[in-house]
């Protein structure tokens, strides 16, 4: 089956200062460790931007159709653009997730076929930009948008996704400002995650409407 990776920069990185697609961690930038995350699993990749200076990376840059609205806009722009089924998204801005992490989210795909399949830990957390979206997912991000809720939580219940349990929430860490990444090159366990396997699946539910 094709599949595209989609990488979400198009942050607008207010904390930092600067893109933060473009800083460093362990020798390498953050946009470029997402591409070399996904594109074993790829046949097209696209970066979801606003900023021109990612053209170097030779990747089709998508622009938000709809500007202001947070990181809705960023999957619905690039789910428009894809022409593949099924689409792996990424922020450009979680070093530690690796290939192992959509390797499972695909095997849920592949058995199941909900419309979207994305990242969860055990106390609730759900992280709704690191998952697998099926081109239906696209209409019903379109009339989240149409009624102004720009909550992608709510844009899962409504199209019916399946969470993905894992163990260890610390592979979903987030880089909002320039101390995260001195407190993840100072911790260990959490740098060592860089080239360790993803942990062991636990359960996978799905979200219901209530």
């Amino acid at each position: 089956m094709a599949v595209t990776g989609i990488i979400l920069a198009g942050g607008q990185s207010t904390r930092i200062g600067r893109d933060k697609a473009l800083l460093e961690f362990g020798g390498m930038r953050l946009i470029t460790r997402s591409i070399s995350i996904i594109a074993p699993l790829c046949d097209e990749i696209l970066i979801s931007t606003n900023n021109p200076d990612l053209t170097y990376l030779g990747y089709p840059l998508v622009s938000d159709e709809h500007r202001g609205i947070g990181p809705i806009a960023g999957l619905h722009a690039a789910l428009r653009y894809s022409q593949a089924a099924h689409n792996i998204v990424i922020p450009c801005d979680t070093p530690l997730v690796t290939v192992d992490v959509f390797e499972r989210i695909f095997a849920v795909v592949n058995a199941a076929h909900p419309p979207a399949c994305v990242a969860g830990t055990e106390d609730g957390f759900i992280e709704p930009l690191i998952g697998c979206y099926h081109r239906s997912a696209l209409p019903v991000l379109e009339k989240q948008i149409q009624r102004q809720d720009y909550k992608l939580h709510n844009a899962l219940t409504r199209m019916g996704a399946t969470v993905e349990i894992f163990r260890d929430k610390q592979i979903f860490w987030n880089i909002n400002t320039k101390a995260d990444i001195s407190a993840l090159a100072r911790n260990e366990n959490l740098t060592r995650s860089l080239h360790a396997p993803s942990p062991d699946r636990t359960d996978c539910l799905d979200i219901v409407v209530g």
